[in-house]
């Protein structure tokens, strides 16, 4: 059977990374980690379509697409924090320092429109923030700069 693999993301200690495959089920991607030491790949738990991963820079939080949310899990504990169905199917980004992941989003405007907004959502209790689309444009694929 063949089947692919795709968006790797190094752990930041470089003895592994994470990757997409769908070697279980054609059309159907879920998430593994690569470990050069023993070169095996384990499955990461997750509630099924998995994509995008990017791991965080202290290696302990890894963000993905979660179905249509944009989510984040930390590892230690396979804990998932599902932020928000982003509608547009795009993952949420780590900050460098790993305590904010960012996201875009639509939501509801007043007068019954979407609009688009960029979410920097904290994961140590910081206040949160939404910045949203003056214009009625769209947000796609933010990311931070290091």
């Amino acid at each position: 059977m063949l089947s692919t693999e795709v968006q790797p993301s190094y752990a930041p200690d470089a003895q592994s990374f994470v990757y997409v495959s769908d070697k279980v089920r054609a059309g159907s991607p879920r998430l593994y980690r690569y470990y050069f030491a023993t070169q095996t790949a384990v499955p990461i738990t997750t509630a099924g379509y998995a994509a995008s991963p990017q791991l965080s820079m202290d290696g302990r939080h890894l963000a993905y697409l979660n179905g249509r949310k944009a989510a984040v899990m930390t590892l230690a504990t396979g804990h998932v924090l599902n932020l928000a169905d982003t509608g547009l199917d795009e993952p949420a980004r780590l900050s460098p320092s790993g305590t904010y992941a960012v996201y875009p989003a639509y939501a509801p405007d007043v007068d019954g429109s979407q609009r688009s907004h960029v979410v920097i959502h904290s994961l140590s209790g910081h206040p949160s923030y939404t910045i949203s689309s003056q214009d009625g444009g769209v947000i796609r694929s933010p990311v931070w700069g290091r």
